[in-house]
This record gives structure tokens, C-alpha cells and sequence, in this order.
């Protein structure tokens, strides 16, 4: 039996199409309601504090503080197994 795939996402999905075209520049892209100034993340068409809501995209600084982070070394998706350790993190942007 084969080892199952990685799923990838869909780059060309409109919500979040400029998010992953940002990533392959090595960008953190997020969105800001032009409305109510909230951050929005995750990508998507609409803000959610504001039916009228304009979004913006924006590009993170690379600056703020990590609180917490945990490295996981045990995967246990057939898929991801492959692919190394998987790190997760807790913090706030500037």
C-alpha cells in the first residue's frame, strides 16, 4: 500500500488566493476591515464585524513576541509523517 498524499491547499481559491500568493514571497498576509479596523484572520471574503466592511490586505512586519510554542515530533497522520517535526506557536504580531 502506498503512503496516502499531503493534502496541498487550492491556491487559486478566491478567499484565499492573495494569502498563498504572499506566502511563496515568504509574506505573512493578513486582512483589516476598513470599516471597524479589526484584523482579520483568517483569510475570507467578508468581515465579520461589519456587513458593508471593505477588507485590506497587509503584509506583517516579521516583528512580535512568541509566548509559547510546542514542537510535535509524533504525527500521527499517515500523510504528514514524512514531512518532519510540525511546530505550532503562541503569539502577537506587531
Amino acid at each position: 500500500m502506498s503512503e496516502p498524499t499531503r493534502p496541498l491547499p487550492r491556491l487559486d481559491e478566491p478567499d484565499t488566493a492573495d494569502f498563498w500568493a504572499g506566502t511563496r514571497k515568504r509574506e505573512l498576509r493578513y486582512q483589516r476591515c476598513e470599516d471597524t479596523g479589526t484584523v482579520i484572520w483568517h483569510p475570507r471574503a467578508h468581515s465579520p464585524g461589519s456587513l458593508d466592511g471593505r477588507l485590506s490586505t497587509h503584509v506583517a512586519s516579521g516583528r512580535g513576541t512568541v509566548y509559547s510554542y510546542s514542537i510535535v515530533r509524533h504525527l500521527y497522520h499517515p500523510s504528514f509523517r514524512a514531512g518532519g517535526p510540525s511546530v505550532g506557536a503562541w503569539g502577537a504580531l506587531d
